[in-house]
């Protein structure tokens, strides 16, 4: 049968329901919090807005107007009512002219997106609300043409999902990899137990948070995820446009160590080497530098920085009402408790160390090329379904 060339609104109907702050306040509805890529909607109880609020029902088609691409589309299934931002729509569709699986997987594939940016104007990244989304026209075969597509779709995904699944596996299992390596051989009873404090230059310093702008300067800012894997990633950072003083302890230099004083439990006290270029980035007041002294090996000390007992250390000494927001301060960094022996012994270690972590990003790596090849093909078969 000919796929038909509709307009969206001929099988999807906005639900209108709409709610000023104050009356929204007033009813004991639960709210949707977010539509993640996987299509699961979560709800949290009711919770004071400033926002106007739109009305969802059980059995409603819920979207994401700003990642409705990527995934952010869900059925609402509780008995209950909810409430939901202007950020998202609602919609009672026509189960005589649509499959909701077959839509969803439609919404999530190329084909859709280059629709959206031809017809609609703006790019994909356009907030996608409903003056623009239900006026799009598609091409849709019938019923049970799009039910036998989607149980395709379906079994794919599925075999998609268990292999990323075992990437996932895999994923914790070098984590733990990189740990056990560090933690055997930065361990040593008989090493020199001393505080972070003995071996450094000066004190830590904050860095200083001035505001970003949106246009090219000569000063670069760096961003927190510049160092939360661990390592330095110089491609984040945010343009500031301030006079910094050529001689500030702001502008980092090769082997300055950045400790992330503020974060999540997960992630405060991680630390990386800066090894970028002189005077070429300043970092913000959430980080904090340190400089040893010329008998300590760098990287040996960034090694024992990330190791598991330094790690639960700045856990347990960090502050905060919060798990995703926890801080440590400068002292709690200087009385960091640390093994030390001889200098050539660290830099045997480093050398050692260095072989074995080389050997976990190369598995990485390989990891994350499966990730890609998943997404690729599951992009191919959105593509050969819907073009």
């Amino acid at each position: 049968m000919a796929w038909k060339t509709v307009e969206i609104g001929s099988f999807l109907k906005e639900r209108e329901d709409r709610f000023k702050p104050e009356e929204a306040n007033t009813l004991d509805l639960k709210r949707i919090e977010k539509i993640d890529f996987h299509g699961k909607i979560h709800v949290i109880d009711h919770k004071p807005t400033k926002t106007n609020m739109i009305l969802v029902k059980k059995g409603d088609l819920v979207i994401s107007g700003i990642n409705v691409e990527k995934g952010a589309l869900a059925v609402y299934e509780e008995d209950k009512d909810a409430l939901a931002t202007i950020h998202y729509s609602s919609y009672e569709y026509d189960k005589n002219q649509v499959d909701i699986e077959y839509l969803k997987w439609f919404f999530k594939s190329r084909t859709f997106q280059n629709i959206v940016k031809v017809q609609a104007g703006g790019g994909i990244k356009t907030e996608l609300k409903p003056k623009k989304f239900l006026p799009l026209k598609i091409k849709l075969p019938g019923l049970d043409e799009q039910i036998d597509i989607a149980n395709r779709i379906n079994n794919v995904a599925a075999e998609i999902s268990e292999l990323n699944n075992i990437t996932d596996r895999n994923e914790k299992l070098l984590i733990q990899l990189r740990d056990k390596i560090l933690e055997e051989k930065l361990n040593n009873p008989s090493w020199k137990q001393i505080r972070l404090k003995k071996i450094l230059i000066g004190k830590p310093r904050n860095g200083y948070s001035s505001k970003g702008v949106k246009y090219s300067t000569n000063i670069k800012r760096l961003t927190l995820t510049a160092t939360t894997s661990g390592k330095f990633k110089s491609q984040y950072f945010v343009y500031v446009d301030e006079e910094i003083p050529a001689d500030s302890y702001l502008w980092l230099k090769p082997n300055d160590i950045l400790i992330q004083r503020s974060n999540s439990i997960d992630y405060v006290g991680i630390s990386a080497i800066y090894n970028g270029m002189p005077q070429k980035y300043i970092y913000p007041d959430l980080m904090m530098k340190i400089q040893c002294i010329d008998e300590v090996d760098v990287t040996f000390l960034h090694y024992t920085l990330l190791n598991k007992s330094v790690r639960e250390y700045y856990r347990n000494e960090s502050k905060g009402t919060s798990n995703s927001m926890k801080k440590i301060n400068q002292k709690i960094v200087e009385n960091t408790p640390i093994s030390l022996p001889s200098l050539a012994e660290q830099k045997r270690i480093v050398a050692k160390v260095d072989q074995l972590m080389h050997l976990c990003d190369e598995l990485e790596s390989r990891l994350n090329q499966s990730k890609k090849d998943s997404e690729m093909l599951m992009q191919a078969v959105l593509y050969e379904a819907f073009s």
